[in-house]
C-alpha cells in the first residue's frame, strides 16, 4: 500500500493520513473514505498475538457493492526480532477468497483512515461507538508501549507555538544603494537558529516527496559541485520559522524537527504545487543560454511555491512576517504586505523641459511618494514595511543595457528612486520604446494627443543646391506649434539599415545569423551583407505599398513578396563573383531558411512600420501623429526610384554601397544626429548630386500626400496648369521683315494677372518662380516647356540692350530669323505664340514637316528627273528657304 513501511507511529504522527497515500492509491483511497462516509464500517476485534504480544487486529466492514461482509486484517510484524514500531500489513478476506494479487484495495485503505482516527481524534469528537471503543483500546499502556517513547519526543515542546515567519535575505544593493542591514531598524536577538543533529531528527512523511537538501547536509566534492550545493544551501534558508521557546529553524531542517508539526501545512515545504505567474520570486535569474541544473530549478519551483504559500497566509494575517539578513542577524524589519506584482505598486513618470534640445526626465515612483531599496529580487518600502518582489537585478541591467548605447545612466540621487536624464527627442523616444516593452507603466506628465494624418504636414525645405532636409509641422489645438526638424526614429532606423546591412536592424551579428554549413554559410553572410539587396527590397516594399504592385506592374500579395523576388535576388547575389555555376541554383538552395525568413521579417516590419504613427515631447506632454512615418516613407521610395533610374538598376548589385553615401553628405558616422543632416536626390554620379531643378521635379509628386515645399526657407505656392502661362505676340510684317528680323512682344500671367517679365527675380529656375516676394511651384506637366522658356529668356536679356524697344508702351525684341527654330521649339512644347498669316504658315509648314505626301514643287525650267536622293537635298533647301533660313552648299554636296 505505502511506498515504505508504515507503523502505527508513524500514522499517530500524521496530520492528514492522505500524507502518505501514493499517486497511484488515490481511486481505492478516496473509495475507502466513501465506504466509512456510507457507514461501512461495523467493528473491530483487537488483540495481542502469544509470545511476542504483537497487535492483532481485525476490522469487519458491510460492502453494498460485495454484497457479503467483509474482514480487513491488520498485524504487527516484527523485523529481525524487532518488537517495537513494528511496521503493519494488511490484508483484505473479499480479495483473498476472490484470488485477487492485489497489495491494495478500498477496504484496507479505510481500515488505514480508521486506524489514523482512533490514533489521532480525540475521543470526546469520535462519534461512532465502535470506532470510539477502538480507540479507547488502542490508546492504552498495552499497545502504546511502541509509541510512548515516540510522544516523548513531543513533551518538551508541548507548549512551543509557532511566533512568526523570517525572509532570511542577503542579497547585494543595486544602483549603490544601502545594503540590508543598513535598513533594518527592530532588535530580533529572542531567536537563535538551531541545527537539527542527527540523534534528535524527527523525520515529517512530508520528505519522502522532497529533494535531497531537505533531508540531511550535502556535501561538495569539486569546486563546480561546491558554487551548486552553496546557491541550494542559500537558497533553502531564505525562509526561517521563529519559535516561542526562541528557536529558529531554517526551511531546510523544519521537517527534520518534531516542532514541526507546529506549523501550518500550508507553510512547510512541499513537492512542487502550481504558482500562479504573478506570485513567483525570482530566486534564480538567468539569461537565456545560461545553463541551470535541474536539481536547482526544482528546489526553485519549490521554495516559490513555499514562498507564495507564506505571503498569501501573511496576507489572511494567519503569521507575522520579519525581515532579516546574514550580516546582521540580531536585526530585523516587520513586514506588512508582500507584492507579487509591481506594476500596482511602481510606475515611470516621465517629464518633458524644451530648451534648445528637448531634456527628458524619467522617475521610478511608488505610489506611496515613498523611496524605495532596490536588491535583486526585491525591493523595500521602509516606512511601510513593503516587500516589492521583482527581478530587479535582471530588469535594471536590461535598461542600463539599452542606456549604454546613448551614453546616459541611471542613477539614485540623493539616494531616493532611480532617476534618467537625457537630452534630444531621439534619446527619449528610444527609452521610451524599451520602457513600454516592460511591464511596469509609463505615465507621461501632461496631455497625450493624437492628430490625424491630415492635422499635421511634412516640409522639404531645399536651398539653391537642391539638398534638402525634412520638418513636420502641426498645430496642437492648447498648445505651442509642434515643429520637428529631421526623420522620425522608426525611418532612421530603416536607413540606418540599407547602410549598414539587415543585421543591424534586427540587432544581431551576421555571424549568429548565417548557417553552419560552410556550403551555406558562405551565401548566408554574403546576402546579410549585401546592401544592394536590401534597398532593393525595401523599394519593392514600398511600390506594393503606395502603387500596389511592384515597379515591373507585377500584383502580389504582402505576405508573398519576398519570395516572388528570389529569382531577381538571386541574381542580384551573384553578379559579379564570377561563380557561373551556381547562376542556375535557386535562392532556397543557396540561402539557409532562417536567413530568408529574417528577410521576410523584415518586409512584414516595414510593412508594419510604415502604417505607424510616431510620437513627438514637449512640456506640454505627447503629441501622436498619424501618417507622418508614412510619408517620410514616400520620400524614402522617391528617392530609392530615383536611385534606380539614374544607375539602372546597377546600384543594387553593389553589396557594400551605403545608402546613406548616395543621399547626403554628412559624416554619419562620426555624428549619427540626422536632424543635422541634409539630404538629395541621387544621381548616376556618385561624385556629383542631382540639383535644384532635379529635386523639386522628383518632390512634385509628394505634395499631393502631406507635404509642402520650401525654397530658401520660404513655402512654394502650388500653381495650377492654368495660373501660369506665357503669350508671345510675334510680327514679321513691317519694315523689320526687308531687314530679316522678328518682332516679338512677350506677355507673361502669374494668377490671371498680366505681370512684368521684368519684376522676376528668378523665371522658373528649377521650376519655381519667384516674384512679388513670394515663390510659385509650376505644374510638373509645365515643367519640359519653362525650362525651354528660361533658356530662351536669358538669352534674351543678354540681347537686350541691342533688340529692346518699346513701342506704344510695349515691350518689343527684335529676334534674327535664324531663331525660328528655337521659337517652334517653344510651341511645341506649350508656350502660346502668336503671330501674323506669315507665322502661321510657317508653324503649318512646320507641323507638315516628315510627312511623306508633301508634294515637292520645281522650277518649270527644271526639265530632268532626279534621283532620289537629290530630290532630298532639293526639298531640305525648300524647307530652309520656307523658313527663312539661309545655307551653304559645298562642292561635293
Amino acid at each position: 500500500m505505502f511506498l515504505i513501511p508504515m507503523t502505527l507511529q508513524n500514522i499517530s504522527e500524521l496530520r492528514n493520513p492522505s500524507e502518505r497515500v501514493p499517486l497511484a492509491e488515490q481511486i481505492p483511497y478516496e473509495d475507502g473514505l466513501n465506504l466509512i462516509e456510507d457507514g461501512g464500517f461495523q467493528g473491530f476485534e483487537l488483540y495481542q498475538s502469544e509470545g511476542d504480544n504483537l497487535m492483532q487486529l481485525q476490522i469487519f466492514f458491510e460492502d453494498i457493492q460485495t454484497k457479503k461482509p467483509v474482514t480487513v486484517r491488520v498485524v504487527e510484524e516484527p523485523k529481525s526480532g524487532q518488537q517495537v514500531n513494528s511496521p503493519l500489513t494488511f490484508s483484505c478476506s473479499f480479495c483473498l477468497s476472490h484470488g485477487r494479487q492485489v497489495s491494495s484495495c478500498q477496504h484496507q485503505w479505510a481500515s488505514y483512515v480508521l486506524i489514523w482516527q482512533a490514533l489521532t481524534i480525540s475521543r470526546e469528537e469520535i462519534l461512532h461507538p465502535e470506532l470510539k471503543n477502538l480507540s479507547e483500546q488502542l490508546n492504552t499502556p498495552k499497545y502504546l508501549k511502541s509509541l510512548e517513547e515516540g510522544r516523548d519526543r513531543f513533551a518538551e515542546f508541548a507548549n512551543v507555538e509557532l511566533d512568526s515567519v523570517s525572509l532570511y535575505l542577503d542579497e547585494p544593493p543595486l544602483l549603490k544603494g544601502e545594503t540590508l542591514a543598513q535598513i533594518l531598524n527592530l532588535e530580533f536577538t529572542k531567536y537563535k537558529k538551531i541545527e537539527v543533529s542527527k540523534e534528535k531528527e524527527f523525520l515529517s512523511p512530508r520528505l519522502w516527496n522532497l529533494p535531497e537538501i531537505f533531508r540531511r547536509k550535502l556535501m561538495a566534492y569539486s569546486e563546480h559541485y561546491f558554487n551548486e550545493v552553496n546557491k541550494q544551501n542559500r537558497m533553502v534558508d531564505m525562509i526561517r520559522y521563529n519559535f516561542s521557546n526562541g528557536m529558529q529553524i531554517s526551511a531546510q531542517d523544519i521537517l527534520r524537527h518534531p516542532l514541526h508539526r507546529k506549523v501550518l501545512l500550508i507553510l512547510l515545504p512541499q513537492a512542487k504545487t502550481p504558482t500562479s505567474v504573478f506570485a513567483k520570486w525570482p530566486l534564480v535569474q538567468r539569461n537565456e543560454n545560461d545553463f541551470v541544473s535541474q536539481p536547482m530549478i526544482e528546489l526553485e519551483e519549490i521554495m516559490q511555491s513555499l514562498l507564495a504559500q507564506i505571503a498569501t497566509a501573511h496576507r489572511q494575517k494567519k503569521i507575522e512576517l520579519y525581515l532579516q539578513t546574514k550580516s546582521n542577524s540580531t536585526k530585523a524589519m516587520k513586514i506588512n504586505s508582500v507584492e507579487f506584482n509591481p506594476a500596482q505598486e511602481l510606475d515611470w513618470r516621465v517629464d518633458f523641459i524644451e530648451r534648445k534640445e528637448l531634456i527628458t526626465e524619467f522617475k521610478l515612483i511608488d505610489f506611496r511618494k515613498q523611496p524605495l531599496y532596490f536588491y535583486d529580487s526585491f525591493a523595500v518600502e521602509k516606512s511601510e514595511g513593503v516587500i516589492i518582489v521583482h527581478p530587479w537585478l535582471r530588469e535594471i541591467g536590461l535598461l542600463q543595457e539599452t542606456l549604454s548605447m546613448i551614453s546616459s545612466d541611471l542613477t539614485l540621487p540623493d539616494r531616493k528612486m532611480p532617476t534618467i536624464e537625457v537630452t534630444g527627442e531621439q534619446h527619449t523616444k528610444i527609452i521610451l520604446k524599451y520602457l513600454r516593452t516592460r511591464s511596469l507603466p509609463v505615465k507621461i506628465t501632461g496631455e497625450s494627443k493624437t492628430l490625424g494624418n491630415h492635422q499635421s504636414r511634412t516640409e522639404v525645405r531645399l536651398d539653391e543646391t537642391g539638398s534638402f532636409y525634412i520638418q513636420h509641422d502641426a498645430r496642437v489645438f492648447g498648445q505651442k506649434n509642434l515643429v520637428r526638424r529631421g526623420w522620425t526614429t522608426k525611418t532612421i532606423a530603416y536607413l540606418e539599415a540599407l547602410s549598414e546591412g539587415l543585421p543591424s536592424l534586427l540587432q544581431v551579428d551576421a555571424k549568429d545569423m548565417a548557417a553552419r554549413a560552410r556550403a551555406k554559410r558562405d551565401w548566408d553572410m554574403k546576402i546579410l551583407k549585401h546592401l544592394g539587396i536590401l534597398q532593393y527590397v525595401l523599394l519593392e516594399v514600398l511600390s506594393v505599398h503606395f502603387d500596389g504592385a511592384l515597379t515591373d506592374g507585377m500584383v502580389v500579395e504582402k505576405e508573398n513578396l519576398f519570395q516572388s523576388l528570389h529569382k531577381r535576388i538571386q541574381a542580384l547575389l551573384i553578379a559579379g563573383t564570377g561563380e557561373t555555376f551556381v547562376r542556375d541554383v535557386p535562392l532556397t538552395e543557396l540561402c539557409s531558411r532562417p536567413v530568408l525568413a529574417c528577410f521576410e521579417k523584415f518586409v512584414a516590419d516595414a510593412f508594419r512600420t510604415v502604417s505607424e504613427s510616431e510620437s513627438f515631447y514637449s512640456e506640454s506632454g505627447e503629441v501622436i501623429l498619424e501618417g507622418v512615418v508614412d510619408r517620410e516613407f514616400r520620400l524614402v521610395f522617391e528617392l530609392l526610384k530615383k536611385l534606380a533610374f539614374t544607375s539602372l538598376g546597377e546600384a543594387f548589385k553593389k553589396s557594400r554601397s551605403s545608402f546613406l553615401s548616395k543621399i547626403s553628405t554628412f559624416d554619419f558616422e562620426q555624428n549619427n544626429q540626422f536632424s543635422e543632416a541634409t539630404f538629395f536626390f541621387p544621381t548616376g554620379d556618385v561624385k556629383s548630386q542631382a540639383n535644384l531643378n532635379a529635386s523639386v521635379e522628383s518632390l512634385q509628386a509628394l505634395i499631393p500626400f502631406g507635404y509642402m515645399i520650401f525654397y530658401k526657407d520660404q513655402p512654394l505656392q502650388e500653381l495650377t496648369e492654368d495660373e501660369f502661362h506665357v503669350d508671345f505676340i510675334l510680327q514679321t510684317d513691317g519694315e523689320s521683315k526687308l531687314f530679316n528680323w522678328l518682332e516679338l512682344n512677350p506677355k507673361f500671367f502669374l494668377r490671371g494677372e498680366e505681370v512684368d517679365p521684368d519684376s522676376f527675380l528668378s523665371l522658373g529656375s528649377g521650376g519655381v518662380i519667384e516674384y512679388g516676394g513670394k515663390l510659385f511651384l509650376v505644374p510638373k506637366k509645365q515643367m519640359p516647356s519653362l525650362r525651354r522658356l528660361e533658356t530662351f529668356w536669358q538669352k534674351l536679356q543678354k540681347g537686350k540692350s541691342e533688340s529692346a524697344k518699346k513701342k506704344n508702351g510695349e515691350n518689343i525684341y527684335q529676334l534674327p530669323r535664324s531663331q525660328t527654330l528655337e521659337l517652334l521649339a517653344l510651341r511645341s512644347s506649350g508656350v502660346a505664340i502668336r503671330g501674323d498669316d506669315e507665322w502661321k504658315k510657317i508653324c503649318e509648314f512646320y507641323d507638315n514637316l516628315g510627312n511623306k505626301t508633301r508634294d515637292l514643287k520645281l522650277p518649270d525650267s527644271m526639265k530632268a528627273d532626279l534621283k532620289p536622293y537629290q530630290v532630298l537635298g532639293v526639298q531640305w533647301l525648300q524647307d530652309l528657304y520656307n523658313l527663312r533660313l539661309g545655307a551653304l552648299l559645298a562642292d561635293d554636296m
